[in-house]
């Protein structure tokens, strides 16, 4: 029998209050990869963290296995999924001495042989879709989740930063990033999302659409229904980004095709040093514009260097 293969569908916008759209996701076919990333410090800086992030994953996992793995420690493509996002922290933090304040949050799911992987920082979120059940797999990494979870009431004060991330690619001294691995059942769906989506479309809501891919056997089903629930969350005003990606299974070995936001992060994609700046970041705000150009070289050599 044909081993699992990951068949995804996914849709990010910008939505109607935001400038730019700070939201990434890649679905990388060929190693059955999906990454959700949600950019943090303002659209300068928010916008090229995700897209280095997203990229920085895939890139990462394509090289094989960590080196020094123990198979005593974890499961082979968690490890391997763990080590990618930990280059895509590194590679934010790099963005973030030119960028002050970028850092992302991300979820990225990866399929082997009968297995799900998943790794997670930040408050993007997966959710999974089994026998007429919906489960949340990843808990928020935000500070009123935290605070709850190690049994402390918030203040009133507390409550003003509930939404703060207490883990995020490119903040803190450590990154520590949260797995889960699993068995695959058949009729078994993934949804990957950032918080644009998910603090409009209730889990109710997201259920109830799961369940109709479950029960639609046609090809295009997943994307329907992200098509459904992206436009749900933007008719409710989103003033965030929306990014929700849908994946299922399949033993067919005919090779899907990649999408998302595929290419390297670059200069140009950047800033359009082309065209008129736009806010230029505090960092920079202080050179003369052919320095600021010099400078998105320099930047574009210190994201995609070796590590």
């Amino acid at each position: 029998m044909s081993r699992w293969r990951l068949r995804a569908a996914g849709r990010t916008e910008r939505g109607p209050v935001r400038a730019l759209n700070e939201d990434d996701y890649q679905f990388y076919a060929p190693h059955d990869l999906l990454v959700v990333c949600d950019g943090m410090g303002g659209s300068c800086n928010g916008r090229p963290a995700a897209k280095v992030a997203s990229w920085a994953t895939v890139e990462r996992f394509q090289r094989g296995d960590p080196a020094g793995w123990d198979p005593g420690d974890e499961e082979p493509d968690a490890a391997r999924l763990r080590e990618a996002v930990a280059a895509a922290d590194h590679r934010v933090r790099r963005v973030a001495r030119f960028l002050t304040g970028a850092g992302a949050a991300i979820v990225a799911l990866h399929v082997a042989g009968d297995r799900v992987s998943i790794a997670h920082v930040g408050d993007c979120r997966a959710y999974r879709w089994r026998c007429g059940a919906l489960t949340q797999i990843t808990a928020d990494h935000r500070l009123f989740a935290y605070l709850r979870a190690n049994g402390i009431e918030p203040t009133a004060a507390q409550l003003a930063y509930a939404g703060v991330l207490v883990r995020a690619l490119g903040f803190g001294d450590a990154l520590e990033v949260e797995l889960h691995a699993a068995d695959i059942a058949p009729g078994d769906l993934y949804a990957l999302c950032t918080d644009g989506l998910h603090e409009l479309v209730s889990d109710d809501e997201l259920a109830a659409a799961l369940g109709r891919v479950d029960a639609d056997a046609r090809q295009d089903a997943p994307r329907r229904v992200v098509d459904e629930l992206v436009e749900r969350a933007l008719e409710r005003g989103a003033r965030d980004n929306v990014t929700l990606c849908v994946a299922g299974f399949t033993r067919d070995p005919a090779p899907q095709v990649s999408h998302g936001g595929m290419a390297p992060p670059r200069v140009p994609w950047l800033y359009n040093p082309s065209g008129p700046l736009p806010d230029v970041p505090r960092a920079l705000s202080e050179l003369e514009p052919h320095e600021v150009y010099a400078r998105f070289g320099e930047l574009y050599r210190l994201i995609m260097g070796d590590d």
